[in-house]
């Protein structure tokens, strides 16, 4: 049998150290993203890259940066759109991508509105394109469901538009379901209706603790502080700090003058050793924003 020069050993040896080397720095920079360490997770990739995860993880954490920074919302937007034409089969990607252009819209100063306009057309187009290549995906559902609710009819919002793909969230899950039912009622100054939707979701799955505290949002936003505030502390219940209900509280008890008690609380949600965030928290600059507040 003929042997394989040392060479070719070496080259394949060479070629196998660093497909591993950048197989754990993606690891290490994902792991780094999911604990909110956006700055050393870009360090660890290559903006050069072509394949469409690094992109995409680029992307994600410039997303992230975005509330330090707008600027920060266009270069998400254009990585994430180099990892969709890198993969156009991707879902998540086109999601992300109707995000950073939301977030550019909502972003841009009132003179700038020919351009906002622009943006939310974007948002609109690639939501809508995620939730047609995945039908399936929970989050794109939302996504669409929540533009078409809010947006008005010229930039193609519209509630009618709202109630077809609430439909289709429910088929995807029953609860979720009952909270797009509730938000339409809402829009439509049904307060009593919304908030019987709310029930019925949290009855349905009462472990969820995102129902529970997007339920005591909606109290909040109709004044029932009480209501709001027993439903966040139920939440808060546990070894370890739930940040949503947590933040959520703090501007209840801002809301309803009880600074002190929500400087508590904010105190504890920046500090790292007592709260541990996730991406889809909200992140440490809003709480030092309403800590400033409560000064």
């Amino acid at each position: 049998m003929v042997q394989p020069c040392r060479s070719a050993l070496l080259l394949t040896f060479l070629i196998q150290c660093a497909i591993f080397a950048y197989a754990a720095d993606l690891s290490e920079a994902n792991a780094a993203y999911n604990r909110t360490d956006y700055q050393l997770s870009l360090r660890l990739l290559n903006k050069n890259s072509q394949n469409p995860e690094e992109l995409f993880l680029i992307g994600k954490n410039y997303y992230r940066l975005g509330t330090d920074d707008k600027d920060n919302y266009k270069t998400a937007a254009d990585f994430f759109e180099k990892a969709a034409n890198l993969n156009p089969n991707s879902a998540e990607y086109l999601l992300w991508l109707g995000k950073a252009w939301g977030r550019r819209a909502a972003t841009t100063g009132f003179f700038a509105k020919p351009k906002s306009i622009g943006y939310a057309k974007k948002a609109k187009q690639y939501f809508e394109a995620a939730h047609a290549l995945d039908p399936k995906n929970r989050e794109a559902a939302w996504a669409t469901f929540l533009y078409y609710l809010e947006a008005p009819d010229l930039l193609g919002g519209g509630i009618g538009k709202a109630e077809k793909v609430a439909g289709e969230i429910a088929a995807l899950n029953t609860a979720d379901g009952e909270c797009a039912l509730a938000l339409i009622y809402e829009e439509r100054k049904n307060f009593p209706a919304a908030k019987e939707h709310w029930l019925v979701a949290t009855k349905i799955d009462p472990g969820n603790r995102d129902v529970a505290i997007q339920y005591a949002k909606f109290l909040r936003r109709r004044k029932d502080h009480e209501g709001a505030e027993n439903i966040l502390l139920g939440q808060m219940i546990g070894p370890t700090i739930n940040p949503a209900a947590s933040f959520e509280l703090a501007g209840l008890y801002i809301d309803i003058g009880r600074k002190q008690e929500a400087k508590e609380i904010l105190l504890r949600y920046v500090d790292p050793a007592l709260t541990k965030l996730t991406p889809d928290d909200e992140p440490v600059s809003e709480a030092k924003k309403m800590l400033d507040n409560v000064k």
